[in-house]
Parts: C-alpha cells; structure tokens; sequence
C-alpha cells in the first residue's frame, strides 16, 4: 500500500493493482495452454495405437465413449437419444469436423452405431482418435 501525504494531517491511501494483474494474466494464459491436456485425461479411455496417429486439434465436436458403452459430448455424458438431438442441432453438419474417441475396448458394433449416427446427421467426414503406437 502507498501512503501519500497532501496535506498536513491528510492520509490518501492507494493499492496498486498493476503486479496482481500480471499474475492473473500469467495465470490465464498458464491454466489455457494446460486445459486441453487436463480435459482430455478426465476420460477413462484408452484410445487404439496407430503408426500414423494424428495431432488431435480443431475439432468443433468430440464424442467420447468409454468401454462400457457411457457416451459423452464435448466432455457431458449423454445417452443416444440425445446424442441424435444435438447431431440435428449442428449448424452446418457438413462442414463440422467431428472426432470420435472411442475406448480400444469398446464394443465394436456400439463404436459403428455412434459413426452412423454422426454420418447420417449430415456430417461427411467423421474423425477417430488414435494415439501413436509405442515401438518395441
């Protein structure tokens, strides 16, 4: 705190905000580099290894499903039907990129179901998520 004196037997006193306001900005910029990272270990989905697993990045949507058939949208669990009420809300389906992490231990047929589902919303290409393979 900074103390001036303007006259006599006058006190102003200020707080200078300026370095609590870089630690916040630090602190945002920190917490918005490391929150895709924290988002995406929240699932308990162990993604199938590929040698060309791609950068997972600037998907508009991304539908989860964990081995035991839970669905989520965008992080929300979710059951199918309204998985398909927010397929049809989708703006522009056709242009959407739309990623599908889907368990290596999911149920196959479930796993196909969920990519019909976002094909018939009118989305023409459906992204799955990988992860690189580990080489022995």
């Amino acid at each position: 705190m900074v103390r001036y004196r303007k006259g006599k037997d006058d006190i102003v006193s200020s707080i200078n905000i300026t370095p609590f306001t870089d630690v916040i900005l630090v602190l945002l910029i920190i917490f918005m580099i490391s929150a895709p990272g924290l988002y995406q270990a929240s699932f308990r989905i162990q993604l199938p290894g590929t040698s060309s697993a791609a950068a997972q990045s600037d998907y508009q949507v991304t539908i989860a499903l964990e081995k035991d058939g839970t669905m989520y949208w965008n992080g929300n669990p979710l059951d199918e039907e309204t998985l398909k009420a927010r397929l049809k809300e989708l703006k522009n389906p056709a242009e959407s990129k739309i990623l599908i992490n889907a368990d290596s231990h999911a149920e196959h047929g479930k796993v196909v179901h969920v990519v019909d589902l976002v094909r018939s919303s009118g989305a023409p290409s459906v992204y799955v998520g990988t992860v690189p393979e580990k080489r022995k």
